[in-house]
């Protein structure tokens, strides 16, 4: 908004300039006077002659020559063409950044909002896979650490049962053995007690016959 008022006083204080221009050149000059205005008259006059001379001499190679455009000077400066031309440019100016220019500025500050937005939304995913990997390391060498914790309680477990069973077989050996020395005992006692009493009935009888004869 600023930026299209500022324009449109440009364009009127151009035109205002022009027109004050114009002005003074259409302004009547005052008058000469005396000796210079006749030395002018007279120099006025011998161009002319001159160029009315020129132009018989050059009729048939440039025919438009007599043409009331070729008088004019070539570089005159025409005020009211100047400030038409600036008025126009200055209304394509702004017809073009209404309906061409802005449209595009917009579009080209879309597609960078939408890279900056995939650059985010890329740095997001990549955070988060990253955030991902590791908890998925730390839970993977979690469950080594469990799988480890439970090898190494059930190889104890087992050695520990492999030691009760050993003790085990060596107290039932123990007592096996115990066992089987205190039948032998009792059987040797046994054997003892049946060899006296045989070893007295066969004195008795002995003695009973010896003492009959």
């Amino acid at each position: 908004m600023i930026r299209h008022s500022s324009l449109t006083a440009l364009a009127i204080l151009l035109l205002q300039c022009f027109v004050s221009i114009a002005a003074a050149e259409d302004a009547p000059h005052p008058p000469i006077s005396g000796g210079a205005a006749a030395d002018e008259a007279a120099a006025i006059n011998d161009a002319a002659a001159s160029s009315e001379a020129k132009e018989h001499e050059n009729a048939n190679q440039k025919p438009w020559q007599g043409h009331p455009d070729t008088q004019k000077p070539p570089l005159q400066l025409d005020p009211y063409l100047l400030v038409f031309t600036l008025v126009s440019f200055l209304l394509f100016i702004n017809v073009m950044k209404s309906f061409a220019w802005q449209p595009m500025i917009e579009g080209l500050d879309e597609r960078d909002a939408r890279v900056v937005r995939a650059e985010q939304t890329a740095a997001k995913v990549q955070q988060e896979a990253q955030r991902l990997r590791v908890e998925t390391e730390a839970k993977i060498a979690e469950v080594h650490a469990q799988v480890k914790s439970m090898l190494d309680g059930a190889r104890r477990e087992a050695e520990a049962k492999g030691a009760e069973i050993v003790a085990q077989a060596e107290a039932e050996a123990l007592r096996v053995k115990e066992q089987a020395l205190k039948a032998i005992e009792e059987a040797k006692q046994q054997a003892l007690g049946e060899l006296e009493g045989r070893v007295g009935q066969q004195v008795d009888a002995a003695t009973s016959q010896l003492l009959n004869v």
